[in-house]
This record gives C-alpha cells, structure tokens and sequence, in this order.
C-alpha cells in the first residue's frame, strides 16, 4: 500500500514538473519572440524657412532639383560645356578685330572674261541711248568681272565725260594708255585727253 502511494505522489511530481514553464526538458516548438517596449518615434526637424536657410544639410541630402539652386537654373547645356543655358546669354557675333570691312568696299567678283564682255556689250546699249548711268554700272560690273580690262576701262572714260565728271574720265583714259598703248581706242583716248586739259585750262 505504501508502494502505491509513493509511485502515485511521484507520478504527480513528474506531472507538475512537466506543466511548469520553467523546468523540465526543452521541447521543440514555434519559438514565440519576446515582446519589446517600442521605440520612441524621433520628432521630425522643421522645414527651414525663406528667410534662413538652412545651411548645416549634409552632402547627401538630395536637392531641390537637377540644375537649380534657389530657384535659378545653375546646370549648363549637355550639348555645349560650359555655356549657361539662361535665356539671358549672349553670344559674341561681332567680326574678329582687323576683319571689319569698309562699308564701300564690294565683294570681289570671281574672274570671268564672258560676264565681263556681256556687261560692255549691254553698256555699249545704254550708251546709245544715252543713258549714262546704267552704262556706266555695266561697265564697272564688267571691271569686277575681268579687272583691267583694256575696252572697258576706256568705255568708262567715255561715260565720265559724258557724265561731266573729268578726273575719273583722264583717270580711265590713262589707264587705258598704259594697258594699250597702241590699242584700238589708243588715238581716241589721247584726244579725249587733250580736250580734258584744254576744259581744264578753260581754253
């Protein structure tokens, strides 16, 4: 009898120590983790205002936006380094010092002897009709085209006459003299020469 007894409180000894959380053998089961107090939400940093920026942001703190800085695009072009893509620049189109051409000055005309000897041809038809001076542009035009050109040198001589302009007419005769001096207009231009110094001298 006493036996049983013992062998039933050691059962209920067993049992208790199988119930209790903290003794016994460790069984495998779901591990439940432990509850954690939680953390303390940090207080978010007031946004800095118009009148003082805040200049203590770190280096990674993203900026307001691609190329701007305060509102002001600050980013240059990608198609062109270090040109500034404000509306406000200005690009330097003035000719290089020493290149500025006079404003009398003509474009030179490439050589072309058949321009040349249709110009005095359409001058010579404007001569005829007494119109001196679209011979006299056609005449130059043809100087453009062939420079020193013997016939229309002379033929421009004739207009300056006839124009009453005498200086350019003894300039034009002269040269002629010097291109041709026994050139067909050669007689000619050596008496037009002599009637400028005679009007010269008012004889």
């Amino acid at each position: 009898m006493k036996c049983l007894f013992a062998i039933v409180v050691l059962a209920g000894i067993c049992l208790a120590q199988s119930q209790s959380p903290d003794s016994g053998p460790t069984t495998v089961g779901p591990t439940v983790p432990k509850k954690t107090k939680p953390a303390a939400t940090p207080v978010p940093k007031p946004a800095p205002t118009d009148s003082a920026p805040d200049d203590s942001a770190s280096p990674d703190q993203e900026p307001q936006g691609i190329g701007y800085h305060d509102g002001v695009e600050t980013a240059p072009d990608p198609g062109t380094p270090g040109v500034s893509s404000s509306k406000d620049t200005k690009v330097n189109i003035a000719p290089p010092v020493g290149d500025t051409a006079a404003p009398d000055v003509q474009e030179m005309k490439p050589y072309d002897p058949h321009k040349a000897d249709k110009n005095i041809e359409i001058g010579d038809y404007y001569f005829k009709l007494k119109n001196y001076r679209a011979a006299e542009s056609r005449y130059r035009e043809a100087l453009e085209w062939k420079p020193g050109d013997a016939i229309a040198t002379f033929k421009l001589g004739e207009v300056m006459e006839k124009i009453g302009n005498l200086v350019q007419a003894r300039q034009n005769y002269q040269a002629y003299l010097k291109i041709l001096p026994d050139g067909p207009f050669s007689k000619d231009a050596k008496k037009a020469l002599a009637r400028i110094e005679q009007a010269r001298n008012g004889t």
